[in-house]
């Protein structure tokens, strides 16, 4: 890229150097705000017309939960088949077993 004046050489030495360390998700000491946050997105995502609410344990289940990956793996964990319409509080059964 550099070869072709695509990329300046002096801004990927500077970037070469850098390093951005993004910490798994249960690391993060922001973890219950990125959970409601995501949930709120994929439900946006989906129409948002009706909000379900995540129950205390559901909630319990997801900041127990030792998430190997990042926030593509929760939002992936929401983008299951979504539960009927009537449905106003989900079960903790969404979150994988943390055993």
């Amino acid at each position: 890229m550099i070869e072709q004046g695509e990329f300046r050489e002096d801004l990927y030495y500077r970037l070469n150097g850098a390093q951005l360390r993004l910490p798994a998700l249960r690391e993060r000491a922001d973890k219950l705000y990125v959970i409601r946050q995501v949930f709120n997105d994929v439900v946006n995502e989906r129409g948002g017309h009706h909000s379900p609410r995540l129950r205390a344990d559901a909630i319990s289940a997801l900041l127990a939960y030792a998430w190997p990956g990042n926030i593509r793996q929760l939002k992936m964990r929401w983008r299951l088949p979504w539960p009927p319409r009537k449905v106003t509080k989900l079960p903790f059964t969404i979150c994988p077993n943390s055993a």
